[in-house]
Order: structure tokens, then sequence, then C-alpha cells
């Protein structure tokens, strides 16, 4: 729920007060290292069954984060105030993954999770409608603009005091949702170092590694590039908000017809994969190159209406090959996660040392320019891991057969 209520905006927040990329790389730093601890630390949790107790404690920090927001408010303007939001979100975020993809490994047949994920994409964008759209008018319509004071002392940039609100509501989400959460229970989980670093010589991993390796680039660079870019041309919350739902409208409706058209039908994953891929593509560059409204149109009505297809889909072709993975390997399921969430990290610390280097080189005169250059410069990672996707299914379906 936080991510649906503030998190559209972290990267505004985080340019609105210092007006730096590289202060936005810092701080998606800090969230991805903290994600990483804590996402070990779920799974180590995991070796009891405590499934719902990493799932409430998920829920906890995000309700205690939310509240820290709306007391030190007037104190966001000091980075490190504002690296403890970003450590705060890292944590929540590392052990709801922890806890999410075995669980749907376990609760979830292959057979029956491409339904699920069409199900999930639905009510996903249902809440995409309302929320950033009511947190967006929070932010830029309500109550007068306050100071911030920064680690020095002075008076730093205005935030909106709207976001205050914004995180207040995220805070009482998080409790409604501690307390109306069900009970998960799935077998106790082994995790053992050891068995990890070998996995990487398991027979059959490679186009695994290599899928994980080229994905998390993409992602980083689109929530620094994107998120800045939007706000540049939005240039309030509330239109940013605003936009983000009348997109999600019109894709509940056409993801939940693709839903109906599908229902109890077994499909090949890979055409659509390809298509979101392709729509995936298309709308880096076009965003990078046309870095206007018009851009921004095109870009979200690709990333609301083709770039899905690559994650409803894809995203279960991952979770085949990390079954198959883990049984050739002799992994828990847990392990198999921890296995694929330290590539993930160690691709992020590589992308993100490059943009710190080339930031300090002085790349961050033109904000624009690079963050459009940040786009364009994955666009081409996409069709890569098509390839490793489609490489994947094969050996899944040669074993299977």
């Amino acid at each position: 729920m936080y991510g649906f209520i503030a998190g559209s905006f972290e990267a505004a927040i985080v340019f609105r007060l210092f007006r730096s990329v590289s202060m936005v790389t810092v701080m998606y730093t800090v969230l991805y290292a903290v994600l990483y601890l804590a996402f070990v630390s779920g799974s180590l949790l995991l070796r009891h069954g405590q499934s719902s107790k990493v799932l409430r404690a998920d829920l906890s920090i995000q309700a205690l984060l939310s509240l820290f927001v709306v007391i030190c408010f007037p104190l966001l303007g000091n980075p490190w105030i504002l690296a403890i939001l970003f450590a705060s979100r890292g944590c929540s975020e590392g052990l709801y993954w922890s806890v999410r993809h075995p669980t749907i490994l376990v609760l979830i047949p292959d057979s029956r999770r491409d339904a699920w994920a069409l199900r999930l994409q639905v009510l996903t964008v249902i809440l995409n409608v309302v929320l950033p759209a009511l947190a967006g008018f929070a932010i830029s319509r309500l109550m007068p603009d306050i100071p911030l004071i920064s680690g020095d002392g002075t008076v730093n940039l205005l935030l909106p005091p709207g976001y205050r609100m914004v995180f207040a509501f995220a805070a009482f989400c998080a409790l409604a949702s501690m307390v109306a959460a069900p009970v998960i229970r799935i077998p106790p989980q082994r995790l053992e170092l050891k068995r990890i670093v070998a996995a990487r010589k398991t027979v059959g991993a490679d186009p695994l590694v290599g899928g994980i390796l080229v994905s998390a680039p993409i992602v980083l660079c689109t929530n620094v590039g994107a998120g800045i870019l939007n706000f540049l041309i939005l240039r309030t919350e509330f239109n940013i908000g605003l936009f983000t739902s009348w997109i999600a409208l019109s894709s509940a409706l056409f993801f939940a017809l693709i839903r109906r058209v599908l229902k109890n039908k077994q499909v090949n994953r890979l055409p659509p994969v390809f298509i979101g891929i392709a729509g995936d593509t298309s709308a880096r560059v076009l965003y990078g190159l046309a870095q206007s409204l018009p851009g921004l149109v095109g870009k979200a009505i690709l990333d609301s209406f083709v770039v899905p297809l690559r994650g409803i889909f894809g995203d279960n072709i991952y979770r085949q090959s990390s079954e198959r993975v883990a049984r050739k390997a002799g992994l828990s399921l847990t392990e198999t996660f921890v296995f694929s969430e330290s590539l993930y990290m160690a691709s992020r610390a590589l992308v993100i040392v490059i943009l710190l280097s080339a930031l300090a080189l002085g790349a961050s005169q033109r904000v624009e320019i690079l963050a459009g250059a940040l786009l364009l410069a994955t666009a081409p990672l996409a069709f890569c891991e098509f390839f490793f996707l489609r490489a994947m299914q094969k050996s899944d379906r040669s074993e299977s057969a």
C-alpha cells in the first residue's frame, strides 16, 4: 500500500529538496543495500516457517516509516533524515519480497500463475487509479507551504506539506493491512550459504543468471531517470498522480478483458513477453528522445497496455526456471531466491558505481539529458533479457519432456 500511496513520489521528494541526480542515486543506493540485507534476514526467519511474522514485520515498518515522516517532516531537508526514510523503505521491501517469492511457488502451481498474475495486474492498476490521484491532490493542493530545515540548520527548499497527510494515510493503511492480513503458512525453508554459492555451477543455470543480471539495471535506471523526467515535465505531484490514475483506469479494463479471453487456457508465454519487451524498448527510446508531455504520454500508454505483458508472463518464466534450478542444485525455495537476489544486488551495485562515476565527472550539468540517457542506455538490455527468457523456457520444456 505504501508504494501506491507515497512510493510514486520518492524521486520527486529528493529532487525537490536537492535538485541533484547524485542525491537521488545515493538514496536509491541506500534503499537497495538495505533491501538486500532485509531480504536475507527475512529468508533466515523462514527457516522456521514464520512467513506471517515476516509479513507483519514488513507492514509494521511501513507504518513506522510513514509516522516517522509525519513527525520529522520539517527535517527532511537533512540528507541523514532522508536516508532513514529510504533505508526503512528498503527494509520493508526486502522483508516483503523474501516472503512473496517462495509463497507464490508453494501456493500457486505453474499452470495457474498466468491467470493469477493477470488478476493481480487488474487489482494493482485499480489501486493505481484512486490512490495516486488522491495523494497528488493532497500534496499539491492542501495546506500552505512551510520551510524545511537542512542539515546545517538553514532553511531549505520548500516541500509541499501535503506530503505529511499522504504519509499519515499510508501509516493508517499499513496498520489496517496488518490487522486484516491472513495467516500464511509455508514449509520451513533451509538456508545455507555453501549451497547458494554452489548454485552458480548448476547445469542450466546460465540463462537464469543472465536474465537477472540484465534486468536489474533496467529497474534501477527507470526509477532514477523516469522519476526525474516525470517531475520536470508534469511539475506538480497532483499532475503526476492524476496522470497515473487516468492511464491506470484504461489499463485495468484492458487487462480484465485479456484475463477473460485467456481464462482456463494454457498459452505460450514467449509471444506476450516479446510484445511487452518491444513495448518497453520503444517506451524508453521514445521518452529518452522526446522529453516532453507527448513523449511522456506515449511512454505511459506503452507502460500501461504493453509493457506489463513482460512482467505477467516473463516473471512466471523466471519462477519456473527458479524451480528447475532449485531441483537440480538441491536448494530450498528460500536459498534459490537469496541466490537470485544476490545477483540482482551485484548488478545494481555495478550500475550505481558507473552512474556515480559519470556524475562525478560532470554528467549532472544537464539533468534532462542525463535522465533521458539512462532510459536510452537500458533499452537494448530489454531485448537481451528476452533471449535469456527464451533460453529459460527452452530448458524448462526440455526437462519436462
